[in-house]
């Protein structure tokens, strides 16, 4: 199986890189997922989709030790394990799951690129934009991934997406911070390049 890495980030929080190879047939033949989780993949009308979903639940069965994966959305689209927190990300050939016992967490994959240069001041808060490199595409895309990251373990829903997730400390030892008025939620970040992609976990 293409599972380019597993990790234990600490003792309740861990995540799966899985590189998608596979046709749809060989995650359903190895997977028993809830009859409705499974109707509602093969509904999906792009092959594509429907591959990233089974993907992520291979790499939740890979972390969980098992064949068995019964997931559910929230209203909003979040997904939900009954006893863990998890999230999901999807990225070209490439799903990324981030699963905790004890706390929200956000995941987030994108393959580094150029592109990227070009489009911080739409994501960066005036501080970012001088506390990191702006001609740096690990930087970048460092600072995207966690906002996206953050975003997916906010646990209200954010109007700002510049300002109201920031990322703090000097590159590459920096956390990240959620504003909900009145208060804040600072969450530690992990990133690592895989396979040219830039991964950033919070928890």
């Amino acid at each position: 199986m293409p599972i380019l890495q597993t990790k234990q980030i600490d003792s309740s929080v861990s995540y799966c890189v899985w590189q998608i190879t596979e046709a749809e047939e060989f995650f359903f033949s190895r997977l028993r997922l809830a009859s409705a989780d499974e109707q509602y993949i093969r509904s999906q009308k792009l092959p594509v989709r429907r591959l990233e979903k089974l993907a992520c639940r291979a790499a939740v069965a890979h972390l969980l030790e098992t064949d068995s994966v019964t997931l559910s959305y929230r209203s909003d689209g979040v997904p939900q394990l009954d006893g863990f927190y998890l999230s999901f990300s999807h990225c070209k050939n490439y799903s990324a799951v981030a699963l905790s016992s004890v706390s929200p967490v956000g995941v987030d994959i994108e393959t580094i690129g150029e592109r990227i240069l070009k489009l911080s001041h739409r994501f960066l808060n005036n501080r970012e934009l001088v506390s990191f490199d702006l001609s740096n595409s690990f930087q970048m895309h460092f600072c995207w991934g966690a906002k996206e990251a953050l975003y997916k373990a906010s646990p209200h829903k954010i109007s700002n997406y510049v300002d109201d997730l920031q990322v703090l400390g000097d590159f590459p030892h920096c956390f990240g911070r959620i504003n909900l008025n009145p208060r804040s939620l600072d969450l530690k970040l992990y990133s690592e390049v895989i396979d040219g992609q830039m991964l950033v976990v919070c928890h």
